[in-house]
């Protein structure tokens, strides 16, 4: 199981070697270059977590994730792998390459990592970022 998480706005998500997953609480408004087919609902944050200072909302959202428990998220995120034979890519809204910004899906990464031994990388994003980012060309994915 190979899991990637990014920004809806990641244009490397037009190539079509994974598959857009919706993990966040609502989707874009804006037309994206890809289908928007699948959501994992479980990886969704609550309403009320998104008015917490960034500490409380991590502690809040591994609470949640805890809750919903490994084996649950696994179920769903192979039940994608298994429609489209693809890696998953698990979505939200912001550019978590400044470092001043954090978001779920990190949060999530962590948590999956530490509680499964599975990575979960960032998917590349070939736009110019909003932070220093090292020179090199390397893959769609890092």
């Amino acid at each position: 199981m190979q899991i990637y998480v990014s920004r809806y706005s990641n244009p490397t998500l037009k190539a079509g070697e994974v598959t857009p997953v919706c993990t966040s609480r609502g989707r874009p408004k804006w037309p994206l270059p890809y289908e928007l087919e699948y959501e994992v609902e479980q990886l969704m944050p609550r309403g009320w977590m998104l008015a917490l200072d960034k500490d409380r909302f991590v502690t809040e959202y591994e609470k949640h994730l805890e809750k919903v428990g490994v084996s649950q998220i696994r179920e769903a995120i192979r039940e994608v792998e298994d429609a489209t034979g693809l890696p998953v890519c698990l979505l939200c809204y912001e550019d978590v390459r400044d470092p001043e910004t954090y978001c779920h899906r990190s949060v999530f990464a962590r948590w999956w990592t530490d509680k499964t031994g599975w990575p979960v990388t960032e998917l590349q994003d070939p736009t110019r970022s909003p932070a220093p980012q090292p020179d090199g060309q390397g893959s769609l994915f890092e």
